[in-house]
């Protein structure tokens, strides 16, 4: 059965390509990391880093891979694969496949395949090559929504796998391209620094799940604070209600008067306070009392007789504001005051063109929070379906403020989670239901161009990965991205880093110390003992620790051999074994 391939071309690092390099009928080599590519295996060139992106040729393969010089430094060595194209096309006036066009073939088929891979030969998914095919051929996209009736990137996403496959490697991506869809990028330099702007802008904000983490945390709750010697205590706004309340101000485009915003009427009392040492001076119909400092989601005010410090809440300033709920009691007077003074003060603005914007949550380890304990009833409204601008949107009233709360259709939530820590099948039901899920595996194939002396880095982890999903599952496997820095510096000392700092402690982690299945996944039960990682400890004497204790039963230790990680030999024999091991090796 044949298989399809991507292989990719980006124009700033090599000027061949399209109708300039590759012609039909031709046969033409082309780097390709991977080595699973065999002849009449299918493959498609995508143009990737310049305008137009997308796929300017296909063709099949006619030699598999092979070694030859690298075209960017001849003092070193690459690997290709020739092809033979059968048809160019080098812009979209010839028909070709733009990156939009391709992103639509995922939503068709409901995958999430990556079309801007990070090395050349990943294997295209069996329904999206059929698909694929067939719009090539024809130029013309099945029964697809419009572009504007598309949803590209789901309102929620997970993105999950074992541990070191770039998970949060390429949530970066993913949040930009969420939070600015049009958005191009020809570097990674250039990906990550439009994060960070977007980061200090407020537009995307990232954190991490732990056991420790709550609903307080993450939505609203009580915070302690002391005042001279009084202990007070303040209702405090959680990360998720505070990007909900910036996405809220930004989900529609259009001419707004300044005096309907919140958002810019408050930050015109901010502008105001900052100008006022002494603080705000505001008028009840009886009194006045003067506003002192704002802090997070607390107003402090000193009223016009007494020396006690008073506090409004912010959320509830803006609640009222927005006509979604009242206040009654002892502070009603001083909630309607302020209000009726930023609107006054929203006046004097002039009417501002909003313009939509989207907003990103990014939630590291999502599995290893209690998820019911931290949504709480927010759960149901983070479904696109009960989002604020869906028909069927839904608001619940918060039971700690008593505040109106629903989240807009502009707020996305991207989350990571590492199976080693938690399977799918123990996730809570209700995530699973209300996220789509994109898998990260390990991609051997990226590290199939890494020598280290004699040492094939992609071969030996596909190796490692296949005997651990036979003795676990292919939920611990280890990822690329640990060995990822060998790329640039395939040297001994770094993979002997690598080994001794990440891969053998995963190792211990992932079977319990159980130092025999440990070895079997280094092959260390077919190697001489010079070469083995895991070596018996012959020094352990029961006899001498245990004397005239004929009952104790010694069991077989194990030690780490550290002359081994120094040697090449000791890794190559993890994925090239020569049978089982002579007396004369041992």
């Amino acid at each position: 059965m044949t298989k399809c391939y991507l292989l990719t071309w980006n124009p700033e690092n090599f000027k061949e390509g399209g109708d300039a390099g590759v012609k039909a009928g031709i046969p033409t080599r082309w780097s390709c990391h991977s080595q699973q590519p065999k002849i009449d295996d299918r493959i498609y060139l995508i143009r990737l880093g310049v305008e137009p992106r997308g796929i300017v040729a296909s063709g099949t393969v006619v030699r598999e891979s092979f070694a030859d010089t690298d075209w960017r430094d001849p003092s070193k060595t690459k690997r290709y694969i020739e092809i033979l194209p059968d048809e160019t096309r080098s812009n979209p006036e010839q028909g070709m496949l733009p990156i939009a066009a391709l992103k639509q073939l995922n939503a068709k088929l409901a995958i999430q395949f990556n079309w801007s891979p990070q090395s050349s030969g990943v294997e295209i998914p069996s329904a999206v090559a059929t698909l694929l095919d067939a719009v090539w051929r024809s130029q013309e996209m099945p029964n697809m929504p419009a572009p504007s009736q598309l949803m590209t990137t789901p309102l929620n996403q997970i993105f999950f796998g074992p541990p070191g496959t770039g998970k949060t490697f390429v949530t970066i991506e993913a949040a930009v391209t969420a939070a600015e869809p049009g958005f191009v990028w020809k570097s990674r330099e250039q990906l990550k620094a439009r994060y960070d702007e977007l980061v200090h802008a407020g537009r995307i904000r990232f954190v991490t799940f732990h056991q420790s983490y709550s609903y307080e945390d993450f939505v609203e709750g009580l915070a302690a604070t002391s005042t001279d010697g009084k202990i007070s205590y303040e209702k405090k706004l959680g990360v998720f209600r505070k990007l909900v309340n910036a996405a809220r101000e930004y989900r529609t485009t259009e001419v707004r008067k300044a005096s309907d915003s919140f958002s810019d009427c408050w930050q015109a009392f901010i502008q105001q306070l900052d100008e006022s040492p002494a603080g705000v001076s505001i008028k009840t119909k009886r009194s006045q009392f003067v506003i002192t400092e704002v802090e997070d989601n607390t107003i402090r005010f000193d009223k016009n007789q007494g020396n006690s410090v008073h506090t409004l809440a912010l959320s509830t300033v803006q609640a009222v504001f927005e006509g979604q709920r009242m206040v009654h009691g002892g502070l009603q007077p001083y909630y309607d005051a302020l209000i009726a003074h930023i609107r006054e003060l929203g006046q004097q603005l002039s009417a501002t063109e909003v313009v939509r914007q989207n907003y990103v949550l990014v939630i590291d380890e999502i599995n290893r929070g209690n998820i019911s304990r931290i949504f709480g009833e927010l759960i149901t409204l983070i479904e696109p379906s009960k989002r604020i601008g869906a028909p069927e949107a839904l608001e619940v009233t918060l039971p700690l403020t008593g505040d109106k709360f629903g989240v807009p259709d502009n707020l996305y939530i991207i989350g990571t989670m590492n199976t080693a820590d938690r399977s799918l099948a123990g996730l809570d039901l209700a995530l699973r239901r209300r996220f789509t899920f994109v898998e990260m595996p390990p991609q051997p194939e990226l590290l199939d161009d890494v020598d280290v002396e004699g040492v094939n880095i992609g071969a030996m982890l596909r190796v490692m990965n296949q005997r651990i999903t036979a003795l676990l599952d292919r939920d611990h496997c280890i990822g690329h991205a640990y060995f990822m820095p060998l790329c640039d510096n395939p040297s001994l000392p770094l993979l002997t880093d690598i080994f001794a700092q990440n891969i053998l402690p995963l190792l211990q982690e992932y079977f319990f110390e159980d130092w025999q299945r440990i070895r079997w996944v280094l092959a260390d039960q077919s190697k001489p003992a010079d070469f083995a990682f895991i070596v018996s400890d012959e020094q352990m004497d029961a006899q001498q620790l245990f004397p005239n204790v004929p009952q104790f039963k010694s069991r077989e230790c194990w030690r780490l051999n550290t002359a081994a990680l120094q040697q090449a030999e000791a890794y190559r024999r993890i994925y090239q074994t020569a049978g089982p091991v002579t007396e004369q090796e041992a």
